[in-house]
């Protein structure tokens, strides 16, 4: 029983820290492309727990002009 709840508790720790890097990343792509973050797309991104999601962001945040384009209306 404790060896199971030790394994869920890796993958969890796992996935959150994939999630976690992605964010980082898309903030990083963000910064280098200048585009403005307000705090309401700040905020967006940070709750944000669909790696799906983040990892579609970053691809956007690759050739987007402004936040909307990547996350949508904010």
């Amino acid at each position: 029983m404790e060896q199971g709840r030790t394994a869920r508790c890796y993958r969890q720790g796992e996935a959150d820290g994939e999630i976690n890097g992605t964010r980082r990343m898309l903030l990083a792509v963000l910064i280098a492309r200048e585009i403005e973050l307000p705090d309401r797309a700040d905020t967006r991104i940070a709750g944000c727990g669909d790696l799906r999601e983040l990892e579609s962001w970053v691809r956007r945040a690759a050739t987007a002009d402004s936040i909307e384009d990547v996350i949508g209306a904010v």
